[in-house]
């Protein structure tokens, strides 16, 4: 079956397996394809009178302590391998390995005539040589590399050497790349045909029918080599003091010796720190292969996984527990009728929902509110009896089954829909047969997952009255799921998750919707307690921050019909430093920024406050900017939708708390964001169309740092100095004298010092830059008089500036503090503007400034101003604490 897995329906051939068909037989076999992969028995198959083919069996797999004694089971390998050799024919091996053979073949002059009879020590030397081969005993899977790590391999081989990479080529595999069994750190498989191999920190991902039985294969060789482990890591403490046990602490490396007379059952023999004794099995895990970091770190990760696996197993066994709960909850008492109290009750909330809102529920209770008033009354009353003009009162079951699974498609919506909408009353009724087939309990008639779940997603964005329908479509059909497919109520949640990603409900939804998430959510018996905490976290985000803009691209519908709700997305920092990030369909940018700022060991959000992430273009186009409670992935299928190239990274644009130059990644990313600015001279700042004294030492200093930064040894000489220098400050002094300061600065100590140590003092020297700090804007026109034409707008921690474009010199500044607010405009002709209302209560003006940035500058107003106010409030505090403390010491407090 494995053969046929990997030969048969991959390739289209069959080099394991030798069948030929001198006519054609009697009887035929069924289709195989139908059985490969799955667990089904082939107890059906047909059999043959007078087969015209024969099946060859061969040794796929050997285990690394497996001995070849016996002298039939060595004849027949050797057989296989010089058949195998002979045949030309054998895909297992490699180039090598087939010259190998050859060179053996030769120098014993074995050919197809005698090979047969040749000393058993020339048969023992070629099996030793074959087991050395990587691939020839293993077993071989079909795969499809779906990674960029994993693209180019289209099998995988699994045997006692490790595991191997192949690509498929016409008559053999070429081996990718080969890993010992020690270097896996992690491996995972799903339903769904996806697996997730990370060999030596490198991650994989495959799409496979077989991803499971690959992952059983992996796990099974796993567990051979913790059998046969040397030695054992601590998992927690053992301390005593019996002589004859061993002390440890959690995390020792403990190695195993053999004990006269054998170990006792849970027990086992070794030593650490110096020490020998026996100790209980329980509190050690393998180590796989000898005690190095790395075989330590995968051994805790295993510790995890099989607690995972424990708990994976309790959850399973708690399952049926939750179940007979849940059937429970909907046929309490077919008899009796559903009490105020039962009613109010947060247990049976989503209920109470129901009975107000829904369709028949409505309708119900509105006939029974005209007999007695008010609904409260109506449930109470609907308990007495024999008052023969009162209305039937609904039995528990009936209020039930509201809101509990159903097999078979609605005929009108859940909600009461205006009749007069027939597009809404047919969308709702279309809404809850695309659930239905999205998870398996109604035909899919052609339709594809991506397609299903676009419809819905696409409904309730263009019909947002039909979002609460189709929440409560959701629920009902998570609810009490008596569906003979085994992964619809899975699937269902599934659903949920992606609708609570994207819409939000009404107000009156709201409260009951998150209370049935929660209710779910805090349940650890539960068996989709997680995903419902993960529903209710999107749900609260998409309530705060709208949801998704946009339907998904084609590519995200396919992952999420999938289940798969995470995507890498590139990043990149100042420098082109590329770091991969984990996008969910609910991350927006502030997420990214705290996970890139912890990278850099920046802990504090007001440090996060400090970055922004934006879209690169290409040089056509001006960079997007991306607000921080924007989603990633609505940036990323607009651009990929407009067929527009970019990349995405990170940036500081608020530069007001000091700098912790400790991270080197910290450090990097600063210096490549400042260094650019330093050498187009946009930090300078020109007094008459001069240097300062100051700004033009800071600026030899600078070029001497930066020429040890490169890796120079020696002082530079006259054309390395001109271009360390911004171009447009050069002709302000003669060559000379700038390659005679830099020297001078050079000599005083910068040649010593390290290359990251030059890093940071560059940074700091920096911070003496007039302009250092600053975002700069171009802006076309500014109404306010002191600026003449085109100028630059420069926003720093001091305010607003506006500068001349050749010199840098300031025309007018803005305090944050006269700064009252700001407002964008757009002309008839495309024009954009952006108004500065500045001044106080009585006396205000306005500044007009013709820019494409006015977003970017208003944000950046609000931010500086924020942290200013803030920063004002902390010192007050601390004022105020200050003088408590000095009139307590004083005795007048």
């Amino acid at each position: 079956q494995d053969a046929l897995g990997s030969h048969l329906v991959g390739n289209k051939k069959l080099p394991q397996l030798n069948i030929t068909f001198s006519e054609k037989p009697a009887l035929l076999l069924p289709s195989l394809e139908k059985y490969v992969g799955s667990d089904k028995a082939f107890d059906d198959l047909l059999s043959y009178n007078t087969p015209s083919f024969k099946f060859v069996i061969r040794k796929e797999m050997l285990h690394h302590t497996e001995k070849l004694t016996d002298p039939l089971t060595n004849q027949l390998i050797y057989l296989q391998i010089v058949k195998d050799a002979l045949s030309k024919l054998q895909p297992r091996l490699t180039k090598e390995n087939r010259a190998e053979l050859d060179r053996l073949l030769n120098q014993y002059q074995i050919n197809s005539n005698n090979y047969a009879n040749q000393p058993s020590g020339v048969k023992k030397e070629l099996v030793q040589t074959a087991r050395q081969f990587p691939i020839y005993f293993s077993r071989i899977y079909a795969v499809k590399g779906v990674s960029e790590t994993s693209r180019h391999c289209t099998h995988l081989a699994i045997g006692h050497n490790g595991i191997s990479l192949l690509q498929a080529m016409p008559s053999s595999y070429t081996i990718v790349s080969s890993h010992q069994l020690t270097n896996v750190d992690d491996f995972s498989a799903s339903e769904q045909g996806v697996l997730k191999l990370t060999l030596g920190k490198t991650a994989m991902e495959f799409s496979t029918r077989r991803a499971t039985v690959i992952a059983d294969s992996i796990e099974s060789w796993m567990r051979h080599l913790e059998q046969d482990a040397g030695y054992v890591l601590a998992i927690q403490d053992y301390l005593t003091s019996e002589e004859s046990l061993l002390s440890f602490q959690v995390n020792d490396v403990i190695e195993l010796e053999e004990k006269e007379g054998g170990n006792e059952d849970g027990w086992l023999f070794g030593s650490t720190r110096g020490k020998v004794g026996s100790f209980p099995s329980a509190l050690i895990t393998p180590i796989l292969g000898e005690p190095t970091e790395q075989a330590i770190e995968q051994a805790k990760l295993l510790v995890k996984k099989k607690l995972k696996r424990d708990q994976d197993e309790r959850r399973k066994q708690r399952a049926a527990e939750s179940q007979k709960k849940r059937d429970n909850l909907a046929s309490v008492s077919s008899e009796g009728s559903m009490t105020s109290q039962e009613l109010s009750s947060g247990k049976y909330s989503i209920l109470e929902f129901a009975i107000q809102y829904f369709r028949y529920g409505q309708e119900r209770t509105e006939a029974e509110k005209k007999l007695q008033g008010s609904f409260r009354g109506t449930v109470r009353s609907l308990m007495g009896r024999g008052d023969s003009k009162r209305v039937k009162s609904w039995s528990w079951r009936e209020y039930a089954d509201l809101v509990k699974f159903t097999k078979s498609p609605i005929q009108a919506s859940l909600l009461k829909i205006d009749v007069r909408n027939i597009q809404a009353n047919k969308l709702a009724v279309e809404c809850f047969t695309a659930i239905m087939r999205f998870m398996g309990d109604y035909l899919m008639k052609g339709k594809q997952e991506t397609d299903i779940v676009y419809f819905l997603l696409k409904t309730c964005h263009d019909h947002k009255e039909l979002r609460d329908e189709v929440y409560c479509q959701l629920i009902k059909q998570t609810t009490t799921n008596k569906s003979t497919r085994t992964d619809s109520c899975a699937r269902g949640w599934r659903l949920m998750m992606i609708c609570t990603a994207y819409h939000s409900c009404s107000e009156r939804l709201r409260p009951y919707l998150i209370r049935y998430l929660q209710a779910t959510a805090q349940d650890t018996k539960r068996e989709f307690h997680a995903i419902a905490a993960v529903c209710e976290t999107n749900l609260r985000l998409v309530f705060r921050l709208g949801g998704r803009k946009d339907p998904p691209s084609k590519l995200e519908l396919k992952a999420l019909a999938g289940g798969r709700h995470t995507k890498r997305q590139m990043f990149y920092l100042p420098g082109d430093v590329a770091k991969m990030v984990k996008i969910k369909t609910c991350t927006i940018a502030q997420d990214v920024i705290k996970d890139l700022c912890l990278q850099m060991g920046l802990t504090s959000d007001m440090d996060h406050e400090e970055y922004a992430l934006f879209a690169d273009l290409g040089k056509q186009a001006m960079p997007l900017s991306i607000q921080p409670t924007e989603y990633i992935l609505d940036i990323t299928t607009m651009l990929e939708r407009q067929k527009i190239e970019y990349w995405l990274g990170i940036k500081k644009v608020i530069w007001f708390r000091p700098l912790r130059l400790e991270s080197a990644l910290y450090v990097n990313m600063l210096y490549n964001q400042v260094r650019p600015d330093v050498i187009r001279a946009h930090l300078v700042m020109l007094v008459e169309g001069n240097l300062e004294w100051q700004t033009h030492h800071t600026l030899v200093l600078l070029a001497a740092l930066q020429h040890r930064i490169a890796g120079n040894n020696t002082a530079p000489f006259k054309v390395q100095v001109a271009k360390l220098l911004p171009p447009s400050v050069v002709h302000m002094a003669s060559p000379d004298d700038w390659v005679a300061a830099v020297v001078q600065e050079w000599r005083k100590g910068v040649e010593h010092t390290e290359q990251a140590g030059a890093k940071r003092r560059y940074l700091t020297e920096a911070m003496k830059l007039p302009l250092y700090g600053s975002c700069f804007f171009p802006v076309k026109y500014c109404s306010d008089p002191h600026v003449q034409g085109e100028c630059i707008m420069a926003i720093n921690k001091t305010g607003v500036h506006f500068l001349s474009q050749k010199t840098r010199e300031p025309f007018v500044t803005y305090s944050f503090q006269d700064i009252v607010s700001s407002r964008k405009l757009r002309s008839n002709t495309g024009q954009q503007f952006l108004d500065l209302k500045c001044g106080n209560l009585m006396v205000m003006r306005v500044t007009r400034c013709e820019t494409a940035y006015g977003r970017e500058i208003a944000t950046l107003i609000t931010q500086y101003t924020k942290m200013q106010l803030e920063e004002g409030r902390r010192r007050e505090s601390k004022i105020g604490v200050f003088r408590a403390d000095a009139a307590l010491a004083a005795g007048t407090y």
